[in-house]
């Protein structure tokens, strides 16, 4: 069996405070949720209350334990909960890949400050502007706008070797990224496109700017030229389209709740068919299971799925069904 190390946090939203004079109101209380007892925290907002995701390191690919992440911040925090599932069973004697899909790769879209760090689809919750706030299922991706024409990238921050593929990569990403030479690399800064290059082993994003890969058979490969006006942003490609509105969003995990149930339990886009030979029978979070993936590692990752109340809480780690 493998254990979960809880002191492992990929992501946290946080509520953070610039005076002690305009400080959030922050109250606990036990409260029923799904039949199961848990401790709630409540927090009301104040003038100056900030309330956005983060990662850890500032960095995708890397891990740090909670108090790390919080400490970084540099400012007073009152309240905090873990975001994404992430991949937790990467081989740590093994080197960290990307392209081996060996590293604590996150699940679910990722926006920080207006900025996508991470696509793909769950129940999400996203925080506008002005501090409202709001539970969606929705399936989110990287966007890059070349002149008037908007490409929609298969991922951000992670490879993929189709050739038709396109994916993008931004600063944020610790590892490099192995990227065939037939492939081609736009880079963008600033709103324009400042080069575009021939793929090449262990590429990296420099600071500042961010990466659209065009692989040998995508069909915009060949649009870009140096100086032309570049956008990077994100949609949402199925679902509530109101998290295009949204400053952060975080991917959904246990903790959200929605009409006092788990907002990931009660997604009727997941069903009991997800479900295969390969399964984890003992779920690692009420609601939730994983299970075998079907690449050449044999690993596992999270999924969730229609849990009865009687899964609560008993699981440390995943072993095969």
């Amino acid at each position: 069996m493998k254990i979960i190390q809880k002191a492992a946090l990929l992501l946290a939203l946080v509520l953070l405070l610039s005076t002690a004079a305009l400080a959030a109101t922050v109250t606990t209380a036990a409260e029923t949720i799904g039949g199961a007892t848990a401790q709630v925290v409540y927090v009301t907002p104040g003038e100056n209350t900030e309330i956005r995701a983060i990662i850890a390191n500032g960095q995708l690919g890397t891990t740090a334990e909670a108090e790390a992440v919080i400490a970084r911040e540099g400012k007073k925090i009152v309240a905090a909960i873990n975001g994404n599932f992430y991949n937790c069973w990467y081989d740590r004697n093994k080197p960290l890949s990307v392209m081996e899909n060996n590293y604590p790769r996150i699940y679910g879209a990722i926006v920080t400050d207006g900025k996508m760090l991470n696509s793909g689809a769950s129940v999400a919750l996203g925080i506008a502007s002005d501090g409202s706030m709001k539970i969606a299922r929705a399936t989110i991706k990287g966007t890059l706008t070349l002149g008037r024409t908007r490409i929609v990238a298969w991922c951000v921050n992670t490879s993929n070797s189709d050739p038709q593929a396109c994916y993008i990569l931004t600063d944020e990403l610790a590892l490099g990224v192995d990227i065939p030479e037939s492939s081609e690399i736009v880079i963008v800064r600033d709103g324009t496109v400042e080069d575009v290059q021939s793929g090449c082993a262990n590429f990296r994003t420099p600071s500042g700017a961010v990466a659209m890969v065009l692989n040998s058979g995508c069909y915009v490969r060949g649009m870009a030229r140096v100086g032309m006006r570049a956008e990077y942003g994100f949609c949402v490609t199925d679902g509530d389209s109101d998290m295009e509105n949204m400053k952060n969003i975080i991917g959904g995990t246990g903790m959200i709740v929605e009409h006092g149930v788990s907002a990931v339990d009660n997604n009727p886009n997941v069903t009991a068919d997800d479900q295969d030979p390969g399964y984890c029978e003992r779920p690692l979070l009420r609601g939730h299971y994983c299970r075998r993936t079907a690449d050449a590692g044999n690993r596992y990752k999270f999924l969730p799925c229609h849990c009865p109340e009687s899964c609560a809480d008993g699981c440390a780690g995943c072993h095969d069904a």
